[in-house]
């Protein structure tokens, strides 16, 4: 006889939900189980503006070359500091990093 004893659903970064059981036995020994539930990622269930977090999950961009794009004026972020607090947090638009991207292909592709 089996008792579930907790389930959770993760998502990894590549869309992937997985849900995770761990059940307990009888005789105190627990089993993990997993189940991969492919889900399809479209243009409505991705944010317009995220974290710098996110944005190296999605595009593989670091803190230094973000923070560059975006003090030479390639890329849109916005402080959600507010005035008199000591920290915030920068969002970057997801739209105008696609925008960029799209421009670098093509000038590569123009170069061959």
């Amino acid at each position: 006889m089996s008792y579930l004893s907790s389930g959770k659903i993760f998502q990894t970064f590549d869309g992937l939900l997985v849900f995770s059981v761990r059940t307990d036995t009888a005789d105190n020994v627990s089993y993990i189980h997993t189940k991969k539930i492919q889900t399809v990622m479209n243009k409505q269930s991705e944010p317009e503006w995220a974290d710098e977090k996110y944005i190296t999950r999605v595009f593989g961009i670091t803190h230094t070359p973000l923070y560059n794009l975006r003090k030479v004026g390639v890329i849109r972020s916005a402080s959600l500091r507010l005035e008199g607090f000591k920290y915030g947090k920068r969002l970057y638009h997801i739209g105008r990093i696609r925008e960029f991207l799209a421009e670098q292909e093509s000038k590569e592709k123009l170069m061959k």
